[in-house]
């Protein structure tokens, strides 16, 4: 299993493709962190219902260092593929900071 870390960095790896420089919209600063974790965001056919177990969006939460505005990002579209969404599992060993 690949550490926090690791992971880390392969998530700014992907996301320094997509964005080389990417400035917080609110605060104008180019800082940002990673969460330990993830979100994820299931979805419904219907917009009325959650269906859980069913199809998801598995997402990386990317926060500004300075106002805490915070982007979900969409690990697919960074590149990940989803036979390597396991290899990227965080120890549950730690509790995610907020």
């Amino acid at each position: 299993m690949l550490s926090k870390e690791e992971i880390k960095a392969q998530i700014i790896k992907a996301l320094s493709t997509k964005a080389p420089k990417p400035i917080c919209p609110i605060c104008q600063n180019d800082k940002w962190k990673v969460a330990d974790g993830y979100v994820v965001l299931p979805v419904s056919p219907n917009p009325r219902e959650i269906h859980m177990g069913g199809r998801i969006h598995p997402l990386v939460a990317v926060s500004c260092s300075k106002c805490g505005n915070t982007h979900l990002i969409n690990l697919i579209t960074l590149g990940f593929k989803p036979e390597e969404l396991p290899n990227l599992k965080v120890s549950e060993d730690v509790e995610p900071k907020q």
